[in-house]
């Protein structure tokens, strides 16, 4: 099935409105979470209605931002970054970053709790336009991937284990670079997982891949119900990030 018949009519109408906000407020803006892995093929084992977005900020405040969100129809929840379309039952979460948090490497919420913003400086360089009614710069996959990987870390929640899990076993099966790799790694059904290590290590300096490297590791420490082919997956991922 084309992934963008997956995501309902209103939901792309909802996300063109939201899209020409953040155009006409010249937002610096990228789509992350599931979105981008369902618009790539990931065969995710939930399906999602929530959006979640980055934004830089330059000239602005998270919240100018706020602001210009609920004049336009969204309900600012108690969680400091979370609004909800009621219509039509959407989350929107936004992660605002300034050239100083990524620096510093973390967010400080005013309930104060802190978010590690690790590697989002990369989804903000590494995104394609897609046309969801609207042209929508969309996370590449590894860039979402990686954010995923800190995303567990902080909250262990399962759907980002899941999420993980369904892309090293999806990521490159259409096309040929699993093919192009036979004399690396000559497991098909493992080649993904590793491209995508390699992708994500092509694209991050040392000290975040390996961060991300100790992240699978403490995965396959602390996650005892992994199944075997979950695991062989697992390292196949570090193995591509290490080599």
């Amino acid at each position: 099935m084309d992934p963008i018949i997956e995501i309902s009519e209103g939901a792309k109408k909802f996300l063109k409105k939201l899209i020409s906000l953040f155009d006409a407020e010249d937002l610096h803006y990228v789509l992350i979470g599931a979105l981008p892995l369902i618009l790539n093929h990931i065969r995710l084992e939930r399906h999602t209605k929530d959006m979640d977005f980055v934004i830089l900020l330059e000239g602005k405040e998270f919240e100018d931002i706020c602001k210009i969100l609920k004049h336009n129809g969204l309900r600012k929840t108690n969680i400091p970054h979370r609004f909800v379309n009621e219509e039509e039952k959407i989350i929107v979460d936004i992660i605002p970053v300034s050239k100083e948090i990524i620096s510093r490497g973390e967010i400080y919420w005013p309930t104060g709790e802190r978010m590690d913003t690790t590697g989002i400086e990369y989804a903000l360089e590494n995104f394609r336009i897609y046309r969801l009614g609207t042209g929508v710069k969309v996370a590449e996959v590894p860039a979402v991937i990686l954010l995923k990987l800190i995303a567990w870390k902080d909250s262990k929640e399962l759907k980002h284990l899941k999420d993980i899990l369904r892309t090293l076993e999806d990521y490159e099966r259409k096309g040929e670079r699993r093919f192009e790799i036979v004399e690396e790694m000559d497991d098909y059904d493992l080649a993904g997982a590793y491209i995508l290590g390699k992708d994500i290590a092509r694209m991050v300096n040392t000290k975040v891949k390996e961060k991300a490297i100790n992240i699978v590791r403490k995965i396959l420490k602390e996650c005892s119900l992994l199944s075997e082919s979950e695991r062989n997956l697992l390292k196949a991922f570090i193995m591509g990030m290490e080599a």
